[in-house]
């Protein structure tokens, strides 16, 4: 039990420090990595190989993130995906990127 115990607190502590962590992120940041998750788990989806699509989905959310203004930054964060204008943004750099 004692082992249950212990397991269960450094989950809890490292849950923290993760989200604590993630409040102090940038929301350029924060948005960039919305873009990846997404990518990632949509490519995963299609049966590719991880390699090839890792690196696209990577560089595309990398290059997105630093053209995207403020208000489409914070139209990423607040949908949790890419929408309405910066679509057209992701879609220009995926192209460029894979």
């Amino acid at each position: 039990m004692r082992l249950g115990n212990a397991f269960l607190s450094a989950a809890l502590t490292m849950a923290a420090v993760s989200s604590v962590a993630y409040a102090q992120t940038s929301d350029r940041e924060k948005a960039r990595l919305i873009m990846l998750d997404r990518c990632v788990e949509q490519s995963s989806n299609r049966n590719n190989l991880f390699e090839d699509f890792a690196a696209a989905c990577r560089c595309a959310s990398k290059k997105t993130a630093s053209k995207l203004t403020d208000a489409q930054i914070a139209s990423v964060i607040s949908a949790g995906k890419v929408t309405g204008s910066a679509a057209s943004v992701w879609n220009e750099q995926m192209a460029a990127c894979k």
